[in-house]
């Protein structure tokens, strides 16, 4: 949330007031303006401004990855299970190919859990925008590209909210989002 001018924001362009959580259609916009515009957009233009941002840009964007998975996956409660399985979900739609098992488990573990909880990334790993591909082992460290772990995190995001998956949707995001937005 954001507050300006004294007013509550749910995304940079939508007022908390104007939230429509029955709305499955509005909502799902609402949502992804949310997404977009609180994490994505910032974490592209860090992206854009150079390497040295890419721990920022990184944050945000598992962050947000990590907000997707609680909201796609049909048992919310194990944080590293939603985000592998979630991980292991689209990065091959957008890598064109599935990724390694254990490389879901090396971003969850070192990346996110080290991001999140310690402000840093674990066992040496590191970002790396040249990096030729999403995930890759260099000189035994892991490498992540952020820009295609944004990607990633986009597609997750667009399988969430579609219009194929409307049900899921209903199903499994709109409860935990009621839930998380009580008394707000």
């Amino acid at each position: 949330m954001s507050i300006r001018d004294g007013k509550l924001y749910f995304a940079p362009d939508v007022l908390w007031s104007e939230v429509e959580l029955s709305d499955d259609e509005k909502f799902r916009g609402q949502l992804c303006s949310r997404f977009h515009g609180f994490y994505f957009r910032p974490a592209q233009y860090l992206l854009e401004k150079g390497e040295s941002d890419d721990f920022a840009a990184g944050l945000l964007i598992l962050s947000a990855f990590d907000a997707i998975a609680r909201l796609w996956v049909d048992d919310p409660s194990s944080v590293a299970g939603r985000f592998k399985s979630t991980f292991n979900d689209f990065a091959p739609d957008v890598l064109g190919e599935k990724i390694a098992p254990q490389w879901a488990a090396t971003v969850y573990e070192n990346y996110r859990n080290g991001l999140v909880h310690e402000a840093r990334i674990k066992s040496a790993a590191r970002f790396d925008l040249n990096a030729a591909t999403c995930v890759e082992e260099m000189n035994g460290i892991c490498v992540v590209n952020p820009r295609c772990l944004l990607s990633i995190a986009e597609a997750a995001l667009k399988g969430l909210v579609s219009e194929t998956n409307v049900a899921r949707f209903r199903a499994n995001a709109v409860p935990l989002l009621q839930e998380d937005f009580e008394g707000e």
